[in-house]
């Protein structure tokens, strides 16, 4: 097992406030869940709500699942208008600001900017409200 994350913050002064251990496989199916309501789709939820509702929804995934699932090339071209929100874990950034991790597809100018477009990993607010866009993974086999 890795002990360390691809894109550990705790180098930029960030503190892990909450984690879950990895539980994607090689093997693991992704479904693709939406936990917005219909009416939320434009106004979106905020990120306590979100967080409540991927627990109860068993869509709480971690940023080991996300490194895990880039590394293996698991999630499909095909979503990139989506953006994957892992919940099970916490940052809190030296501004006091808790931060969560997220997948995009595109390119990461902040750390890679002449790397080719692909999933990436990048960290929100958890104050803000998550938009329609916003999506979860869970996983089975």
């Amino acid at each position: 097992m890795i002990n360390e994350f691809v894109r550990d913050e705790h180098k930029d002064s960030w503190e892990l406030v909450e984690d879950i251990p990895l539980t994607a496989m090689a093997d693991s199916k992704l479904e693709i869940v939406m936990l917005h309501k219909k009416n939320e789709l434009w106004d979106g939820i905020p990120g306590e709500e979100m967080r409540k509702r991927a627990k109860k929804g068993r869509v709480n995934l971690g940023q080991w699942d996300a490194e895990f699932l880039i590394a293996h090339h698991k999630i499909p071209e095909s979503l990139f208008r989506l953006h994957f929100v892992f919940p099970g874990t916490l940052w809190r950034n030296p501004d006091g600001e808790l931060m969560v991790p997220w997948l995009s597809y595109g390119y990461d100018f902040m750390n890679m900017p002449s790397q080719p477009w692909d999933w990436y990993l990048s960290f929100d607010k958890l104050d803000k409200v998550w938009g329609g866009d916003s999506r979860f993974f869970r996983l089975s086999k």
